[in-house]
């Protein structure tokens, strides 16, 4: 904290990762003052995991890959 000079009142901070028990205790240990985001890796493996067989998968992948969210969040 006194290395990034983070103060609780004062700043919001973003946890990242991948939803791990730890992680989540952190967000609610913060609360208000804390937002949780899973991170792109877990993103990555989760879309793999439920969509290689997808005719769109390599759209998706690209769309992941390529910041395009409205892209990945939308199918056509």
């Amino acid at each position: 904290m006194a290395t990034y000079e983070y103060d609780p009142t004062k700043h919001h901070l973003v946890i990242n990762g991948d939803g791990a028990k730890w992680i989540t205790s952190c967000r609610d240990y913060f609360r208000s003052n804390a937002t949780f985001v899973i991170d792109r890796f877990h993103v990555a493996r989760d879309v793999q995991r439920l969509f290689r067989k997808h005719p769109r998968y390599r759209a998706i992948r690209k769309k992941l890959a390529n910041y395009d969210w409205e892209g990945f969040m939308v199918v056509s």
